[in-house]
């Protein structure tokens, strides 16, 4: 009877022994099966934190709550976490990741404006604004020119000529000369108005000009009086402040007082121009 109730305690002993044991410690349960002995501490939104049950004075230990399919703890209660946590995680990094995404984008954006204004500013240089011809919408067109040549514009001979023109690509000039001419012993003098359709370039030069002859004794023997005449040619010049070019046109001159059958004669220049 007494090796009776000495069985039956010692059963009972066991009993609580192993219900103890059972049930002092928190158990992690993962989702791929593996068992984690432990003291669970804290519970976020993302992570378990917890320390090994067989070293509790150990560091504390994290689990994403995404890697876990339940806990069950030292008392028996049982906490269950299904994949909305998982999938709740995710949206609230997603935003995070996007944000830094359009960070990393609008950086980007500026350094790449950065590198094309540094580059615009290295390819420019005093030399290419001295040597590329100006636009259409920039050119500058309202000037005054010198010139010395040979031609009509010239007197009728080797001279000077001054010249005005205002406008854009499109314009008008006033221009008067004169000189000598050696061949036929004569001074003469001309001046006129040009229409400019593009730039340097002028379609209708209409002038007048006096062209008198002298004798040995140097009294007038003849005044021829030139004009109208109509010539085509070009100023053409190049320079910032200042240019330097040269003149050209043909063209024809009426000759108003002559005696001679033919009235009209080829009227022509040539110079060397310098613009202001």
């Amino acid at each position: 009877m007494k090796t009776m109730k000495v069985i039956t305690l010692l059963f009972f002993i066991l009993i609580s022994g192993v219900s103890v044991n059972v049930f002092s410690q928190d158990v992690i349960i993962k989702r791929d099966g593996t068992e984690i002995e432990s003291k669970v501490i804290e519970i976020t939104s993302e992570t378990i934190r917890y320390k090994n049950f067989d070293f509790i004075d150990g560091p504390t230990r994290n689990i994403y709550i995404s890697e876990v399919f339940m806990i069950i703890y030292e008392n028996g209660q049982r906490e269950i976490f299904d994949e909305v946590v998982e999938e709740e995680i995710i949206e609230e990094k997603e935003p995070k990741v996007e944000e830094e995404e359009e960070k990393i984008i609008e950086e980007k954006e500026i350094i790449e404006e950065e590198e094309e204004k540094e580059e615009v500013v290295e390819d420019y240089s005093y030399d290419d604004a001295v040597t590329v011809s100006p636009s259409p919408a920039t050119y500058a067109a309202n000037y005054f020119m010198l010139a010395t040549g040979f031609g009509t514009s010239y007197g009728g001979g080797v001279g000077l000529r001054m010249q005005f023109r205002v406008g854009g690509n499109v314009g008008f000039g006033f221009h008067m000369g004169g000189g000598y001419n050696v061949v036929e012993d004569s001074f003469g003098a001309s001046a006129g108005l040009k229409f400019f359709p593009f730039r340097g370039f002028y379609l209708i030069n209409t002038q007048f000009g006096i062209v008198g002859r002298e004798r040995a004794f140097g009294s007038i023997e003849e005044t021829i009086l030139l004009g109208p005449s109509a010539m085509i040619g070009g100023d053409w010049n190049w320079g910032r402040s200042v240019g330097f070019g040269f003149n050209a046109a043909v063209g024809a001159t009426y000759i108003l007082n002559t005696e001679q059958t033919q009235n009209i004669r080829p009227a022509f220049d040539i110079g060397f121009v310098i613009r202001f």
